[in-house]
């Protein structure tokens, strides 16, 4: 992509957000990727516990530029291949 996980990281930083370099399941609200695969995927699909929005670096990106929390269905990396819809779908959210 035009910007590295340091820059992404970096941008976040600038404005507010905090980052980290490894899964914390009780303090991580997002991943930020451009597509889920294996364990990942399969913890989002079928485990419970808390709620955590995988999305793209643009949402990172259209968000600062528009200068608000956009909202991440819209920007979902995670694809449930099964079905051929996001999980953003299965939600009830897509668009």
């Amino acid at each position: 992509g035009k910007y590295s996980a340091f820059h992404i990281a970096k941008l976040l930083q600038l404005h507010g957000g905090n980052t980290s370099w490894t899964f914390g399941k009780t303090t991580c609200t997002h991943q930020i990727c451009v597509n889920v695969s294996g364990n990942k995927k399969n913890q989002a699909l079928h485990g419970g516990g808390k709620r955590l929005f995988y999305v793209t670096p643009e949402w990172v990106l259209k968000s600062i530029e528009e200068g608000t929390r956009l909202p991440e269905h819209k920007f979902c990396s995670l694809k449930d291949r099964t079905v051929g819809k996001s999980v953003a779908d299965m939600f009830g959210k897509g668009g």
